[in-house]
Order: structure tokens, then sequence, then C-alpha cells
């Protein structure tokens, strides 16, 4: 129910009512359902009357115009006055809820009024007021006119008009057109409306013609003429288009095929309408114009359809448009668009094999073609051009495939036709062809797919043969073993290397360098197959035989081969070898010789000539590895290359004669050893088990040996003789050679000869070193070293020349020396009858180290400890007494002594304090040593004061007990002060009295022990007799800003004694800053009046008004 509120009902307005539903889903997370609705109420008013309106006609924009008639029915005691009665029609414009049109607004059609009550026509009467943009209608002259005024019909009844524009562009527009009527006295005093009136609704809609297009299909198939499909929806049945032109674009190639136009439906005979196409319109993309007869009107849907044909690439977006006009001649157009999914074959094109390896004249090869598209492949074109075959016949999977000419065909190309391979079909066809040559030899396979006349896909394989022309080998990699001296095979080897081709008649030509056959040997030809398996051989294959120079040439053919090998000869198959065994003997071959090289001759499947040569290859030849080794040895020696020996020593030298056991090592034949000694070296005897042959003016001794075999130990012989010194003269060093020979029986001598030397030396070769290490600045120790790298030496002596301020003071040696002169202790003399030699052969010298001990020469004053200081050793030593020459010699060598001494540092702690009298007293002594070197013989001396009684000390760090004697301690230390930062500690104590010296000085001394001195250091300590000192007032408050004051005052009643470095500090703490002072002294108060001291100014002050210290340093001040 519409209620009244505040004598406002609402009328002429519309009001929604809105409604929402909601649910919530029983399924687990499920989201809630919810709904909504909506419902539109226009509120009309008519109390006291009965209204009705009602409208009929066309409601099409320019057409016929539509009647609306207002009806109302008043009775009862209502009485009407029509002057001042107003009817307003709203011709859609806003006077109430949602009546206004969004473009102009609806036209009165002059000349359609109607006014009547209870049947009597008023038009006459009736006065109208406006048309635009409303009706609005004046009754006042009914009442002169003398209509009724009670009980009455009043029908209002006219004509309206809709121009386009009142569709403001739109094909339909839905509106509320209200009306209203005031009738003075009545409306205004009974109705409800806010503007006292009768308002009553009607709901119209209007609209105009209107067409749109479609298009269709979305799916194309490429390569295939598609149907386009355009289809005119009439959307407004039974209202007027006219003038209608269908438009259609697409890429120019789909214009340019466009056929077969037709139409359907509610469209006219494709014969009635104009096609126009322009492939020049739209950018490049072309046009298709459908006019159809300006009068015709569509009176349903229909659709424009023709054949265009779709290409193997590319995309296009087809667009359709239609332009028609309205019953108001006004146009009005609308488009379309339609992109594609394309339908479309897809070719794959594979062979096998890719590559093929030629075994016999005939080969075959297949071929794939595959569809992977979702379209049908039409009219597949595959061609085979073979290049070194003929194509003699095919086999196709299946029917649909032909070939495009007649076979053989011969270096050309093989067109196969496939009608039709559906989407994921494959097709293959298999070719058999004959080769006809090697070399160029493939096969190019093409696939096309046509498309609209033009290639469209493309895909192309390729074949390539393999051929059997590299694959002949010689020796592979084969040689020979000869025995040196002894007959021995060359194995000649030829191989069919290809693995599936056999080669035919093969000729084989071996060569032999500085070698030949051994006569009538007989040669030896065998066949193996792909398993090395023998399955023919012969002796009976004699070859060829053709000398040049060095070279023999000997030459198996194919058409000489016997019957056990003949086959072979003429095919031999793949992987199969010929291998042919000469035997030789050999003799002593210079190096490189002798040699050997094959050639090999055959014919392959194609008929083509197939030849290998190898290189020349030198033949490794089985000789015996001999070695000789001579070494020495003298007495109490280990076996060398060098021994060294003196005159009259007996010498071994030891000759090792070898012939390797290896895997290549052979017999060695007519093997001869031979030696020879230097005139050092006299002849004793020697090994007897092979009979040497001696010379001993030449100095020489063989022995022949014969046939030395390969065996795991060498065969032994010794020399054994004296050294001699020929003349008196004694050589620095003499050689001694071994030299080995061996042979054929022939008389040739191998070129490999071992050779060996040893070296036997007579002459001593001392060499004399400082090794220098720091030493102390009382002692110390500097190491020398002897080394004797040669034999022993005579009369050596070592003279020292010690560093200054350095005394000798004794040695310990690896050697003990015959004697040692040490009358002056700053250069002491050692002697040796003799020096032992180098051991043996090694290669460490004889060597021993003589350690001098050093002692400082100070007795008094200060040490010597000047650094670096110089130390000598000189060596001189000669040869064995009977030796003339060469010697004497002399080594020397010199070196700086670093010396290392003390540095001590000492504190007694504390240094100041104040004390009462009869109290006691204690400071701690300490003494650092900084120095380098240790502190030696360190006395300690502590003096107290005079004012002090009851002294006592503690025992040292060290554990040296003090002795103390009146006011004086002594610590003498019983062990050293380490260097670098060694310390040593103790304590003093006292009482002090109020008379007497109180200063305290304590004294470090260190020295040798002969007397001198390394360091000396002191310190001294005060003590300050202090009874009184005051500083007041002891609290007072005060103001930032305020001035406080302090006084202090000391009295220091120690007597006759100097207060040295008297200072007076008092700190202020932060918040207070110095502003001024005036300090007194008086000193000497025994002697009135004593001496005063005035002073307004600190010594020690920073800044303005500054916290912190106030520092008086008054000095010295004597007395009390």
């Amino acid at each position: 129910a519409i209620t009244q509120t505040g004598g406002v009902c609402g009328a002429g307005q519309i009001v929604e009512n809105d409604v929402q539903a909601a649910a919530q889903p029983l399924c687990p997370g499920c989201l809630p359902i919810t709904a909504t609705a909506n419902v539109e109420t226009a509120i009309q008013n008519n109390e006291g009357i009965s209204p009705a309106n009602t409208s009929s006609g066309v409601y099409e924009a320019c057409g016929d115009g539509f009647v609306i008639g207002n009806r109302y029915a008043i009775t009862d005691a209502t009485v009407v006055t029509w002057t001042g009665a107003v009817f307003t029609e709203a011709l859609g414009s806003d006077i109430g809820g949602e009546g206004a049109l969004p473009g102009d607004g609806l036209t009165y059609r002059a000349g359609s009024l109607s006014v009547t009550v209870n049947g009597v026509d008023y038009t006459s009467f009736v006065t109208i007021v406006v048309t635009d943009p409303y009706l609005q209608l004046d009754l006042s002259g009914l009442q002169a006119a003398g209509a009724p005024t009670q009980n009455l019909t009043l029908r209002i009844t006219y004509t309206l008009d809709i121009p386009e524009n009142a569709l403001n562009g739109a094909v339909t527009q839905t509106f509320h057109d209200w009306t209203e009527l005031f009738l003075p006295g009545v409306s205004d005093d009974e109705v409800c409306a806010g503007n006292d009136s009768f308002n009553q609704v009607l709901v119209l809609t209007i609209s105009r013609g209107d067409l749109s297009v479609e298009l269709s299909p979305r799916v194309l198939n490429r390569c295939r003429a598609n149907r386009a499909i355009i289809t005119v929806r009439d959307n407004q049945p039974n209202r007027l288009t006219d003038h209608v032109v269908v438009t259609f674009t697409a890429s120019s190639a789909e214009i340019l095929s466009a056929r077969n136009f037709t139409t359907t439906g509610n469209l006219p005979s494709i014969s009635a309408i104009t096609v126009t196409t322009d492939a020049d319109i739209g950018g490049g993309l072309g046009i298709i114009t459908f006019t159809l007869p300006p009068a015709y009107d569509p009176t349903g849907d229909g659709t424009v359809e023709f054949d265009v044909d779709v290409g193997c690439s590319g995309t296009s977006v087809w667009r359709a448009g239609i332009a028609f006009q309205s019953r108001c001649n006004v146009a009005h157009s609308h488009t379309t668009d339609l992109d594609h999914i394309y339908n479309a074959a897809n070719l794959l094109l594979f062979a096998t094999p890719i590559r093929y390896t030629v075994r016999e004249k005939e080969v075959l090869w297949k071929f794939f073609v595959i569809n992977n598209g979702n379209l049908t492949a039409t009219n597949v074109v595959v061609e085979n051009d073979v290049t070194g075959l003929a194509v003699n016949d095919y086999a196709a999977d299946g029917p649909g495939i032909s070939l495009s000419s007649t076979l053989p065909i011969t270096d050309d190309v093989v067109t196969f036709l496939v009608d039709e391979i559906g989407p994921n079909e494959q097709r293959a066809v298999t070719v058999t062809a004959d080769v006809i040559r090697c070399h160029p030899l493939y096969v190019t396979i093409t696939a096309r797919l046509e498309c609209l006349g033009v290639t469209c896909q493309e895909r192309q394989a390729e074949i390539s043969f393999d051929t059997p022309d590299p694959y002949l080998l010689t020796n592979n990699g084969e040689t020979a073993d000869l025995p040196m001296c002894d007959v021995g095979n060359v194995i000649f080897t030829v191989k069919n290397a290809s693995p599936d081709v056999t080669l035919y008649r093969l000729d084989i030509t071996e060569t032999l360098r500085n070698l030949l056959p051994v006569p009538g040997a007989p040669i030896t030809v065998v066949i193996e197959d792909d398993q090395h398996t023998t399955i023919a051989s012969t002796i009976g294959f004699t070859p060829t035989l053709v000398y040049s120079g060095t070279d023999l040439f000997l030459t198996w053919r194919a058409a000489d081969a016997p019957t056990e090998v003949y086959t072979w000869f003429n095919a031999l198959p793949p992987l199969y070898i010929v291998r042919i065994y000469v035997p030789v003997n050999t003799t002593c071959d210079p190096p490189n010789t002798p040699q050997s090289f094959a050639q090999a001759a055959a014919l392959g499947p194609c008929g083509n000539h197939l030849g290998y040569t190898e290189d020349a290859l030198t033949l490794r030849t089985l000789k015996p590895d001999m070695t000789v080794l001579k070494q020495g040895r003298a007495p109490n020696g280990s076996w060398g290359k060098t021994i060294y020996a003196t005159p009259g020593q007996t010498v071994t030298w030891r000759l090792e004669v070898d012939n390797r056991n290896t895997g290549r090592s052979y017999v060695a034949h007519n093997v001869v050893l031979t030696d020879t000694w230097p005139d050092t070296f006299g002849f004793i005897t020697a090994t007897l088990d092979f009979t040497p042959t001696i010379n001993l003016l030449q100095r020489t001794i063989t022995w022949t040996i014969g046939d030395v075999y390969p065996q795991a130990d060498p065969l032994v012989f010794l020399i054994t003789g004296t050294v001699n010194a020929p003349l008196g003269a004694c050589a620095a060093g003499s050689i001694n050679r071994t030299r080995l020979t061996f042979g054929c029986g022939d008389g040739c001598t191998s070129e490999i000869v071992p050779i060996d030397t040893a070296q036997l030396e007579s002459n001593p070769d001392l060499q004399v070193s400082i090794e220098p290490i720091p030493i102390q600045a009382c002692s110390g120790d500097v190491p020398i070293r002897i080394r004797n790298y040669g034999a022993m030496a005579y009369s050596t002596v070592l003279t020292i020349t010690m560093p200054p301020g350095y005394l000798y003071d004794g040695y310990t040696a690896g050697l003990t020396p015959t004697q040692v002169v040490s009358t002056d202790l700053t250069a002491p003399v050692f002697k040796w009858d003799g020096i032992p030699g180098r051991p043996g052969s090694s290669d460490s010298p004889y060597e021993f180290l003589l350690t001098l001990h050093l002692r400082s020469s100070g007795t008094s004053g200060g040490c010597p400890m000047w650094t670096p200081q110089p130390v000598t050793a000189t060596l001189s030593f000669d040869n064995h007494p009977v030796c003339n020459t060469p010697g004497p010699w002399t080594e020397e060598d010199s070196d700086p002594l670093t010396v290392r001494s003390p540095d001590l540092r000492i504190s007694k702690t504390p240094r100041t304090q104040s004390v009462d009298v009869g109290e006691a007293v204690t400071w701690t002594i300490v003494i650092t040593n900084v120095g380098d070197g240790i502190a030696e013989n360190v006395v300690v001396t502590d003096v107290v004061g005079s004012n002090y009684r009851n002294v006592t000390a503690t025992v040292g760090s060290d554990g040296s007990p003090p002795v103390v004697v009146g006011h004086t301690v002594t610590w003498a230390l019983s062990t050293t002060i380490a260097a670098s930062s060694g310390v040593w500690s103790a304590q003093v104590m006292a009482v002090l009295s109020n008379t007497g010296g109180n200063q305290n000085v304590v004294t470090a001394t260190a020295g040798c022990a002969a007397g001198c001195t390394t360091a000396v250091v002191t310190d001294t300590a005060y003590a300050t007799l202090l009874e009184e000192l005051h500083k007041y007032p002891r609290i007072q408050t005060g103001t930032i800003g305020s001035l406080t004051v302090f006084t202090f005052s000391t009295f220091l009643s120690d007597q006759d004694t100097v207060y040295e470095e008297l200072i007076i500090t008092d700190t202020l703490p932060t918040g207070l800053g110095y502003v001024a002072s005036m300090l007194t002294v008086t000193y000497d108060g025994d002697q009135p009046p004593g001496t005063t001291i005035v002073t307004d100014t600190p010594t020690v002050l920073g800044g303005t008004y500054p916290s912190g210290p106030v520092i008086w340093e008054l000095g010295d001040l004597s007395g009390t």
C-alpha cells in the first residue's frame, strides 16, 4: 500500500523494490549462494475520481503516429470548477519519474485534439497553452461553455508523432508517459500528490528498424575452397529498413578468389543484388559489396554465401558490415569481425638409411611421408633425385601412390605422386637401385604439398653412400722381430678392412731393404677370416723377385695364385687377412736397417681401382741388451764411481758385464771385455774365472767371454792394485776405462759398444767454514766446520784470529787435534797430522765440527761489547809426504760475530708516598732486562735513608737471600736475568723515624766474571711525613653562578730534610669551575719567623672556569 506522509504520497514518481535471497550450501568450503530481484512501481493517484488512459497506433519513428485517450469519471457529491483547470501531457519530458526521453521529445500532431464532457464536444473551448516540451491544455473555457460540473465523464484524446531523434541513436526506448489533471477545489484539496494534480502514466516503447550481420565459419581449411556465410539479422520485425548494403573484407587473396554467390531466407535472389569486388579497397585488404534494391525491406533473417580459397600460410580477420536507412531516412550501420582457427596438413619426411655403406651393386632405401596436421593432404609430390644410381623398382605400402614415368631411371629425378595423406597418417615407399659409379653417389628426396596451384610445403632428406676405397690396408701395424746374427721371419699383412665389402683381384708387392730371404727356405702364405682363424695356407705360392740396389721386390698376383688360396686372392671377404711369412737372416745391422714396406691393389664393388702403399718400416731386431759397469773401492770404503785413496793404499776395481733380461734382449755372441788403468795404479791380481790376457806395459787386461745370454745377475770381474806416485807427482785425478764388444760369426761387430769409466782421486780437498751464532757479552762459542772432499789430508794447521775484546777459552772437536798452541789467546793454533778423506764413493765429504770457546777480555770498567766482531779461520794442508807436487794448499773463511748485551731497567715503587712517624713502609724492586743478551753476575744494592729503622728485605725472585748491613741491603743473584723481558724482583721494608734523610736509592749491576761491567742502573724513592691535611667547609650549598670558597691546610713535620718535588693538587668536580686562589707556604718554621712564599696562580690550570685538578708544583722545600 502507498501511504501518505506529510501530505505527499509520491504520486508521479517511480519507486523500486529490491529483494535479495541468500543460502549457505551444506558442502564444506562452498561459497554462499545469492540472488537478487527488482520491481519498479509507478505511483498514480485518483482520489474521488475514476481515471483511465489508453494508447493505440504505430510506435515506429516517422510512422503514422499513435493516439492517447485519457478518461476521468467524477461522481457523487464532487463538484468541479472548470475555471483554472489544466491538463498536461509529458511528451517524453521529465514531469514524472523516468518519463524523460534521452533525445528529443514526442511531437503533438496539430488538430488531433478532442475534448468531450459526457459525450459533448467542448474542444473549441479548450486553449492549447504549449506543445513543447510538453502539451498543456487550459480547460477554463468549459466553465463559460456550460459544461457539466457534477457527475461527469471527461475524455481528452490526441495523436502523437515520434521523431527519430527521440531514440537518441538507440533502436528502442521505453519510458513512462505521464499526464497531470489539475482541478481547482478538487485535486488541490483531496489529492496527496505534491503537484496537487491527478497523475496517470502509460509505459510506452518506441523503436526504429534495425539490421545486423554475423560471420561464419570460424574454422577454415587451408588449401581448400571454404564457404563464407554472412547472416543478416532483422532485429526489429515490422520496422522499415531499406537501401541495404552488405560488405565483406578479408585478405586480397580471398577477395580475388570469391565466387558462387548465393542468398537465402528473406533476402532477394542474388540476381537482384549488385555484387562488386574491389581488391584495392580497405588498405590493400580488398572489399566485396552486396547492394540490395533500394526499396527492398528485409522482413526477416537471411544469408549471403560464397566460396573463397584459403592459402597455406598467413591469417586473415574477416569483417562484415551492413548499412541501411530507417523509415526516417536516417542511415545506420553495423559491423562484426571474425578471426579464425585453421585446419591444415603438415608434412614430415625422413629416409632410411641416412648413410648407406655400399656392400654390393644393388642398394635400397625407404622414405616416409607423414601428415601430422589436422587436415588431409592432397596431391603430394615426392621426388627422388638420384646420382650415380639406376632406379629399377619400388614398392609402396598401399594404393594411392604412383610413379610419373617408366623405370628404369638413371641419374635423374624419380617422381612419386601420393593422392592423399590423412591426418596423422604415414605413407612409405621402398626404392631399389643399382650402383653405376662410386663418385658422386647420393640421393636427394624432396616432398612437396601443392596448395591452390603453388607449393605450400617442401621437406627434404638426403641419403649418402660410403664406398670401400679407404678400407684396403697393408701390414696393418705389424712388424717383424728379427734375432741378431740368426734366422727370423718378416711377416707381411694385407687386410680387407671394410666391415662388409668384398674386394676383388688382389695383387700384393712386398719390398725388403738391406735384407734377403734365406736361400731355399719356404715362403708361407696364410688366409685368416674375420675371427683370425686360419682357413687356408700354402708354401707353393712363389713370388716374382726383382732386385734394385739394396731393395728386393716380391710380388704375388691373383692370376698366379695356387688352388689353396686362389679363391681369396680373387674375392677377399670383409675383414679377411692375408699374411705372408718370409724367412730372412740378419747380421750386425747398422742403424735404421733393415726395412720393409708393402703395396696392395684390388677392385671395389663399383669396379673402381683401390690401392694402398705404406711408408718404409724399419724392422725391429732382437739384439743383446749389453751393459758394462765399472766401480772402485778404497780400504774400508764402499763401491762407487769415484774413489779417494793416497799412495800406498790398496784399491780394487769391479767390472760388471750384463745382458739385461728384457722382453726384447737376445743372446750376445763373441763377447770380449777389456780394461785399461792409469799409471797411478799398480796392478796386483785379477779374476781368473775367464783366463785374462794381461799387458802391463800397455796397462790393459782382456777377457774373451764368448756367448752371454740374458740373465738376472751380471758377470763380475775384479782387479786389485795399489796407488802409485810416479816420480813424486800425485795426480789430481785419473780415469780408469773398461770396454765391451760383441758381434756375429761372420766377423762383424755390433756398433753398440758399452764403455764405462771410474775415477781415482789421490789429492785432499779441504774446506773450512765458520758457522757463527750470536754470543753473549761475557762468553760464547764459534762453530768451525772442516770438510774433506778428496783423499786424506796431511800436515793440517788451523789458525783462529779472535775478535777484538775476546780471548780463547778452550774448544771441543769432532776430530781431536794432534797439537793445540794457545800461547797467544787472541790467535790459537790447531794441528792434525792427518784428516781422513771422503768415505768410499759417497757424495758426502768427510767432515767434523770444532767449537771454539770465547770469553770477554775485560777485567774492570765497562766490558768491550762492540758488534759485529770479525773472526777468521785459516786452514793449511798438504798431500801425502811422498808427493812433491801438487800442494800445499790454504783455505780461509771470515765471518762477523754478533754480540748480545743486556739492557737493564729498574723501578722502586712506590716512588713517592706520605706516611706518619712509626709507620711501616714497603718498597717493591723490579729489574727488567730488555736487552738481547743475558745479564750475568747481577748484584742489587738498596740503600735505605737514615730516617728509617728496622730495615728488612725479602728473598729475591731467583731465590737469592738478602744481606742487610745497617741501612744497606744487598742481593748477589744466583742466576742470570734472561734476555728480552727477563724479570727479577724483591721487597724492602722499614719503619719511618722523625729525623734523618728519607731518600732511598737502589742500584743493579751486571758484569762478567773477570770484573768488567755490562750494565748499571739505579732508581730513587721518597717518603714524606704528613701529619695534617684539612679541607673545609666539609659541606656547603650554592646556586649556579654563586661563588664557592674552599680552604685547606697541611703541616709537614719532617725536620731539616728537603722535600723534593712537592706537589699540591685540589680536584674540582664537574659543575665547579676554578675562579681564583691564594696559596701561602712557610718553611724552616723551626727558625722563626721562617720563610714564606705566597702565590695566587696554580702551576697547572686549563681554560676558563675549568673543572678538574688545580695543581701547584712547589719543587724542593727544605726544613719544616
